[in-house]
């Protein structure tokens, strides 16, 4: 545990917290050390330190229940492992069935597994995985905390958009693995996820930042961290969304949209490519 009577231990609490923010798009401000005081100026208003700590992170629920909840997903792991429903399944190296806590209250879910990910057989180990961690964290919870997966198990390849009939026939053990997660949040990660899961065609910019419900979960749509990687001005809007998130699970509210959007709107310009591109390099 931290010595948070130390200064400089709370100091540095409060920059790495501040640089988490900034990762995400925040407004970033230079911290001195406690031996360098600055007066500040009286036109200057103090900045946000970012989200408060998620004190309920998971369900609360018996310790026999999250263990039989973890031997029920990691037999949809084994019948993962030995799934040959589509092409997938002949070229992968390993499966990624996904993981984390079985009983969180929030659940990411990508488009597909990458080259890391299919060498070690974990979920967003990568460059993207990184920032989603570090996405994760600045909502005020731990990686361990939420449970992580994709819409397809096996790597498409070339790191490609997974086919509809891939998704479809992975179908099955996502919502085997929703159903025994029961959360809270879905955050449906990028154009692939979002629509799979939300059942639609919209395109991720008309998706994102707007919580709809799906059969008593609520979905929130965003930009997958790898586009964040290539284009780091959605980032910022990506932060709006992880905040709404935050705010369902600080207040323990579950009202859907009221304004989910259309459709049947014309959709602008997808602002994500077709292909996963270098999603994990």
């Amino acid at each position: 545990m931290p010595d948070l009577t130390d200064p400089e231990e709370i100091l540095r609490q409060i920059t790495e917290h501040l640089e988490l923010e900034a990762s995400m798009g925040g407004d970033w401000i230079p911290v001195t050390r406690a031996s360098e005081p600055t007066q500040r100026k009286s036109s200057e208003k103090p900045r946000a330190a970012g989200l408060t700590r998620i004190h309920q992170a998971v369900q609360p629920v018996d310790p026999e229940v999250v263990g039989a909840r973890r031997a029920m997903l990691e037999q949809v792991a084994h019948e993962i492992a030995a799934c040959r429903a589509c092409v997938l399944g002949k070229s992968r190296s390993k499966p990624v069935p996904g993981e984390g806590h079985a009983a969180p209250r929030l659940v990411f879910v990508g488009e597909g597994p990458g080259a890391d990910e299919d060498a070690s057989g974990l979920p967003f180990v990568g460059k993207a995985g990184q920032l989603l961690t570090r996405m994760i964290e600045a909502m005020g919870l731990a990686r361990e905390e939420v449970f992580i997966m994709n819409t397809v198990k096996c790597r498409p390849p070339g790191n490609r958009t997974p086919e509809p009939e891939e998704m479809s026939a992975c179908r099955v053990y996502l919502e085997r693995q929703l159903q025994i997660l029961t959360p809270e949040i879905i955050v449906a990660l990028g154009r692939p996820a979002a629509q799979s899961l939300l059942s639609t065609t919209t395109p991720i910019s008309r998706l994102r930042g707007h919580m709809q419900d799906r059969g008593g979960i609520l979905v929130m749509p965003t930009f997958h961290p790898a586009y964040l990687l290539r284009n780091p001005a959605a980032k910022k809007d990506a932060w709006e969304d992880l905040k709404q998130v935050h705010e369902v699970l600080a207040s323990g509210r579950r009202d859907p949209p009221e304004h989910p959007p259309s459709p049947t709107q014309p959709p602008p310009s997808e602002p994500e490519p077709t292909t996963q591109g270098s999603l994990f390099g």
